[in-house]
């Protein structure tokens, strides 16, 4: 339950950014989590999506999935729920780390198969060297973010090449350095809980959140 608890916490971090942060750090830990997240299911459009912040769909999911852990509102499984039908639908069987990492999250709480097996099917059916290399066209604390997402998610399924992409991993860790990265500390962060998550239970290891 700790592990589950600092979830949720990192999450909120990140959303406090995003939604009403004079609200929001002005409430005790356990109602802000609340709110944070009563707030996301009000404002999930009916596909599933949070049309404003698209981009971090996958975090959100993951992290309804650990509010709904933590407090125990139904309503919080029923958005993630709908919001990972959401990501499997747009992305058409090709994921974000976060996203994939968000599927299998939905797939260990709920013993629902389908998350998985797309997440499975999606890495088993990558060509995973060329898919890593293209990382390479990013920021290197972008990649290394994305790689770490990537490397848990597909321990969490069991795919074919999941080794790889935990060497993948190291590898863009290896390249980070203050004169070419943006986000050299969360890179040594993300790839921390990575490199480490599949040896732990995790259900008690949090997830990395920036």
């Amino acid at each position: 339950m700790k592990g589950v608890q600092l979830i949720t916490c990192c999450v909120i971090a990140m959303l406090f950014v995003v939604f009403a942060p004079n609200a929001a750090m002005a409430l005790p830990i356990d109602r802000a989590r609340e709110a944070i997240a009563d707030r996301l299911v009000a404002e999930q459009a009916p596909d599933g999506s949070w049309p404003a912040e698209a981009e971090y769909t996958g975090l959100i999911v993951a992290g309804m999935v650990s509010a709904y852990e933590v407090v125990g509102k139904t309503e919080y499984m029923a958005a993630a729920e709908l919001g990972g039908n959401f990501i499997l639908k747009v992305a058409e069987g090709n994921f974000y780390g976060d996203e994939a990492y968000a599927l299998a999250r939905l797939s260990e709480i709920t013993e629902d198969t389908t998350y998985a097996d797309a997440v499975r099917d999606f890495y088993n059916g990558l060509g995973t060297y060329a898919y890593i290399a293209g990382f390479q066209e990013t920021d290197r604390s972008n990649a290394v973010f994305y790689v770490a997402y990537h490397t848990v998610a597909a321990h969490m399924v069991d795919a074919n090449d999941a080794g790889i992409w935990r060497e993948a991993l190291i590898q863009y860790l290896s390249l980070i350095n203050d004169d070419v990265a943006y986000y050299p500390v969360m890179s040594l962060g993300v790839a921390t809980w990575a490199l480490v998550a599949h040896f732990i239970s995790l259900t008690t290891m949090p997830p990395f959140c920036s």
